[in-house]
């Protein structure tokens, strides 16, 4: 089962990312100040992430 966007916000989070700004609508703009790299989370706390891009989102983490 594929966790809820604020379980992924705080994965984010500890791993160094910091809240960039808010996007349109529910998005959230994160991004790593060490390595520059930027990702967008889609969707209100509450709401489960979709599959898919949760899969996108540990491998472009490298989270088994």
């Amino acid at each position: 089962m594929p966790p809820r966007v604020r379980e992924v916000k705080r994965l984010l989070r500890k791993l160094g990312y910091t809240d960039e700004r808010h996007g349109k609508g529910d998005h959230t703009i994160f991004k790593n100040p060490t390595t520059g790299d930027d990702l967008t989370l889609d969707g209100a706390d509450g709401h489960e992430v979709p599959w898919l891009v949760w899969m996108k989102i540990r491998k472009r983490l490298g989270i088994r």
